[in-house]
């Protein structure tokens, strides 16, 4: 962990900067040995977010007992969300065990206006997806491309 802030110093980044995403089923795959890593990283602040949730190995047990600051929805849920009501009972599940646990939900894949209404409702209040903006170099996304959704976007971002 210690060397972790002292390659992210070297860059002038603070570790809250830094947030890393690790899938379920590899921290299970070696959970004693991460286990400390994964406290060691979060007691220096950087932040640790578990990927594609709901698809993984163990995901409730990653989530009782590692230090979490976020978790990102996966997108298989998100891509059927309007399919009908079992995929959005179990994601509305998904955002309210975030919200119970204090940690942040991120809804993967978010690709029009209708995901984003429905994950909306839920309250959900964090997505990524080529709808709210295509991936890109930091400073092209700094200038607000999702401005051409921005009609959709007012409620979510409070514009």
């Amino acid at each position: 962990a210690m060397r972790m802030v002292s390659v992210l110093s070297s860059f002038g980044m603070q570790p809250e900067q830094l947030q890393l995403e690790l899938q379920d089923c590899e921290i299970m795959k070696n959970r004693a040995g991460v286990s400390a890593m994964l406290h060691a990283l979060s007691s220096e602040g950087i932040r640790l977010c578990i990927d594609d949730f709901g698809t993984g190995c163990s995901s409730l047990a990653c989530l009782q007992e590692f230090p979490f600051t976020a978790l990102k929805m996966d997108r298989g849920f998100v891509a059927y969300i309007s399919s009908g009501h079992d995929v959005i009972a179990v994601a509305h599940s998904v955002v309210t065990l975030a919200d119970n646990l204090g940690i942040a939900c991120i809804a993967e894949g978010i690709e029009d206006p209708v995901q984003l209404a429905v994950l909306q409702s839920m309250n959900c209040s964090c997505g990524q997806g080529f709808f709210l903006s295509p991936p890109g170099p930091a400073a092209e996304i700094l200038r607000a491309p999702w401005r051409r959704h921005q009609e959709y976007l007012a409620d979510l971002l409070e514009v």
